[in-house]
């Protein structure tokens, strides 16, 4: 099975009415092209009949997909419930993220940080505004997150209360801005990332100075145009 629209060089060649090509998409083992659209239901019955695409191909697929369903646990007749348990879900979802973490460089061992006496710098938009996934099937219905800041605060840390000011109302206006604008771009819209602060090197040397430690984080949701991108600008280099 594709990726939402794979095939296509992008999300611009769909609205301008492209087409992926199916017939290589099939005899790649492309079983299912999702999400499917009728300009790739047009081609593949016109090369299935211009001979284009072989009926041994697309007769295997069918199989493939077929096969797949007859062992889900629906076509068994499973019985699903609709009350999970949330508290014991959540506890896996809470363990897993802990134990995966790794620590790739504590250089003259900064960490652990213990004494909450002293100032932690907490830098950049994701510190205060909390990814908790990323796009289509990656999105994440939760139930409540916790950003770096509530964290960090609910821990007992002292902040930098210049910072938090600072970036407290930049990032709940940057989140506003950001869905008005998907909004208005409709269902292709993509995820950007959100603006950082721009800071001079006067100021941060002064948070330097001040603060014990920084916390620096960089986030953004991952979509296709990014990886389009980078693998576009590796083909330059």
């Amino acid at each position: 099975m594709t990726d939402w629209f794979g095939g296509f060089p992008g999300y611009e060649s769909i609205k301008d009415g492209s087409n992926s090509d199916v017939v290589k998409q099939m005899i790649a083992g492309n079983d299912l092209l999702m999400p499917g659209i009728p300009v790739q239901k047009k081609a593949l019955l016109e090369a299935l009949n211009s001979g284009k695409l072989s009926q041994e191909v697309a007769n295997t697929n069918v199989k493939r997909v077929l096969e797949y369903i007859f062992r889900t646990p629906t076509f068994a007749k499973y019985k699903y419930s609709d009350k999970p348990n949330l508290a014991q879900n959540a506890a896996v979802i809470r363990k897993a993220p802990a134990e995966g973490m790794v620590l790739l460089k504590n250089e003259k061992n900064p960490l652990p940080f213990a004494d909450k006496q002293k100032e932690v710098s907490l830098f950049g938009v994701t510190s205060y505004v909390w990814i908790t996934g990323g796009t289509g099937s990656g999105s994440v219905n939760n139930k409540h997150t916790v950003s770096l800041l509530e964290g960090l605060n609910a821990a007992g840390y002292k902040l930098d209360k210049e910072l938090v000011d600072l970036y407290t109302p930049h990032a709940e206006k940057e989140v506003v801005a950001e869905k008005e604008r998907r909004k208005a771009r409709g269902i292709l819209a993509l995820p950007e990332r959100l603006p950082e602060l721009k800071m001079d090197d006067v100021f941060l040397a002064k948070k330097a100075a001040s603060s014990e430690i920084a916390f620096v984080t960089l986030g953004r949701n991952y979509t296709f145009r990014h990886l389009q991108n980078q693998l576009t600008n590796r083909k330059k280099n």
